[in-house]
């Protein structure tokens, strides 16, 4: 969300990751990360800043970030050389009073049909509104341009935007909203919009990337994984 706003040059390498976990309430939720990005290195002080700048936005939209990793080469050019990246990905966990929303895998298809129920009745202006008031937490400011609901299957409902943060280039993404490992979790890819076919892209993209993240907490016993992620 704030990755094009936030460019700022960094250095160090650092091994992309197949698979990413996080403890959740002493639960680990495995964030498999998608063929071709690589995670931000939160030991690496500009991406550190640019994850905080991001995890804070997201906060005051009762949202954690847990996950943003960036298509490969782009971010070894982000490293080299400063260029900002334009094609990346973000996983969150929706907050309910501060804590990881609980939901059942078992219920997904409710959650997914609750917000399939809500979504339409959103207004532009609020959800744009919702969006720079978080934002602005982080000094970017947002002008959302397009919103809705793009589809829904048994894995997810897709949410696609556009957006122009700082007047930059308008950024459209694709969020797939779920359940896995027991969490409500936002799995959401962001690129530069050139027209309709953008959206169509990242939609590919969120659905492969949904399905993946259920079949990595279905198959495993979720022992608990590191330390509890921070606001």
């Amino acid at each position: 969300m704030l990755a094009l706003a936030l460019g700022v040059a960094g250095a160090g390498p650092s091994a992309a990751q197949s698979e990413n976990s996080v403890s959740l309430d002493g639960i680990a939720l495995h964030l498999p990360s998608p063929a071709g990005y690589c995670s931000l290195d939160t030991n690496n002080s500009a991406e550190f800043r640019i994850f905080d700048k991001t995890a804070q936005a997201l906060a005051a939209a009762s949202s954690r970030l847990l996950e943003m990793a960036v298509v490969c080469d782009e971010l070894a050019a982000f490293r080299t050389g400063g260029a900002q990246f334009h094609h990346f990905m973000e996983i969150s966990v929706t907050l309910d009073n501060g804590a990881p929303l609980r939901v059942e895998d078992s219920r997904r298809k409710q959650y997914i049909n609750q917000i399939s129920a809500t979504a339409p009745k959103l207004d532009m202006k609020s959800v744009g509104d919702l969006a720079n008031s978080a934002t602005q937490v982080a000094g970017v400011s947002t002008n959302l341009s397009q919103f809705g609901v793009l589809t829904q299957d048994d894995a997810a409902i897709y949410i696609g935007a556009v957006a122009s943060y700082n007047n930059s280039a308008p950024l459209a993404d694709v969020a797939a909203m779920t359940t896995a490992g027991g969490r409500a979790v936002s799995i959401a890819f962001y690129r530069n919009f050139v027209d309709s076919g953008t959206l169509t892209s990242l939609l590919e993209e969120a659905k492969h990337e949904a399905r993946a993240t259920i079949a990595a907490n279905a198959s495993k016993s979720n022992p608990p994984a590191g330390p509890r992620p921070q606001k």
